[in-house]
């Protein structure tokens, strides 16, 4: 398919793979139980890594019909990169193209567990993006350009996700926009906050339940600008 022809059949390619998303969820935590070794929680389901993979093939079908050669994306194997505070990092896609590292992809998601899941993100999405940028300030990838970051948030639309969360304020008051803000509303505004303080090229969140609906409530963090950014970057240097 062409881009236009993609661009145009976004809305249904996003659908499938947020149906995939869920799908991929219960798949992973049904081999996991005859095998014994489920995980407590939702976290069987999250350390099964397909989950992810609809959408990993719907923003490679992108790269492909911008020109970028099938060999140059890496999104199942060879996903390591160098940080600069630790030796390796493991990230969800690869553009690496004539010894170039032209993009960068990052995917998480929380199902349960609000609280404690949106704060683990919080520091994972961070931590991630300074090492990177840290590395790169470094020439760890052989070029003065930077690669083109991106971050792909989906949170389950659940009672506990969109309901108002106190905040415990002993010493300092928060900053307002996180008063009284939900899960949801803050991982919105974490997405928001990276990609303005440009620790990310661009974000996307995707809000979801498990009847496999979905919306995307801010306009700003779409998946159609999240798309057209990175096609717009590898179009540049390719």
């Amino acid at each position: 398919m062409t881009l236009d022809e993609l661009y145009g059949e976004l809305d249904s390619l996003t659908a499938d793979a947020i149906k995939g998303f869920w799908t991929g969820r219960d798949k992973q935590l049904q081999k996991q139980l005859p095998e014994g070794k489920a995980d407590q929680g939702h976290r069987g389901a999250a350390t099964g890594g397909k989950h992810f993979d609809g959408m990993l093939l719907l923003l490679a079908s992108f790269l492909k019909a911008a020109g970028v050669p099938e060999s140059s994306i890496f999104s199942q194997r060879s996903l390591e990169i160098p940080g600069f505070y630790r030796p390796t990092k493991k990230w969800d896609l690869l553009v690496v193209h004539k010894g170039k590292l032209l993009v960068v992809l990052e995917t998480k998601a929380i199902v349960g567990s609000f609280g404690n899941n949106c704060n683990n993100r919080a520091e994972e999405a961070i931590g991630n993006a300074a090492d990177l940028w840290r590395a790169h300030q470094d020439e760890v990838y052989r070029s003065a350009n930077p690669p083109w970051l991106g971050f792909v948030f989906i949170v389950e639309d659940a009672p506990g996700s969109k309901s108002p969360v106190n905040v415990k304020e002993p010493h300092f008051k928060v900053l307002k926009e996180f008063t009284r803000a939900s899960y949801s509303e803050r991982c919105r505004l974490l997405c928001r906050k990276l990609m303005a303080e440009r620790q990310y090229t661009a974000t996307a969140f995707i809000s979801t339940k498990k009847d496999y609906s979905f919306s995307q409530p801010d306009p700003e963090l779409n998946l159609e600008h999240f798309v057209r950014s990175m096609v717009g970057h590898v179009k540049a240097h390719i």
